[in-house]
């Protein structure tokens, strides 16, 4: 997918989520954002990202951070797209969101139960036992 082509559908994609944000009684589209607003708004785009991935993008030059405004990011819908552009080339997604492919999200599945092998493997690790006893009146 071209960059212009992730620039729009995310532009839509977060129309969206204002709408939703407005329509069960939360504020109306407005920028700048402070920094937990963006992320928050990201994570609704189904990207995953948190300070230090933000600390990461930045450093290695992949991102330019918004500018600040009272000693704090202050992020403009430019900013937020842009981020969200970044992070859709990286695959940057929520785990088992729907913009992953199935072969990523066949993989999740096999590290999650790959997991739970290795922790049911471990002898210091407690069995699960599910146990029903009656409720007594």
């Amino acid at each position: 997918m071209r960059d212009i082509d992730i620039w729009r559908d995310n532009e839509e994609r977060l129309r969206q989520v204002w709408a939703r944000i407005e329509a069960n009684g939360g504020a109306k589209e407005s920028y700048p954002q402070e920094t937990h607003a963006a992320f928050y708004l990201e994570t609704c785009l189904e990207y995953k990202i948190e300070r230090r991935i933000l600390e990461r993008l930045v450093a290695r030059g992949e991102f330019i951070p918004p500018q600040k405004q009272l000693g704090r990011m202050a992020w403009t819908k430019a900013d937020i797209l842009r981020l969200a552009c970044v992070l859709e080339q990286r695959r940057s997604f929520q785990p088992f969101s729907g913009r992953r492919t199935e072969a990523e999200r066949e993989i999740e599945t096999k590290r999650l139960f790959d997991g739970l092998d290795a922790m049911q493997a471990d002898p210091s690790f407690p069995p699960c036992k599910v146990t029903r006893e009656r409720e007594s009146i």
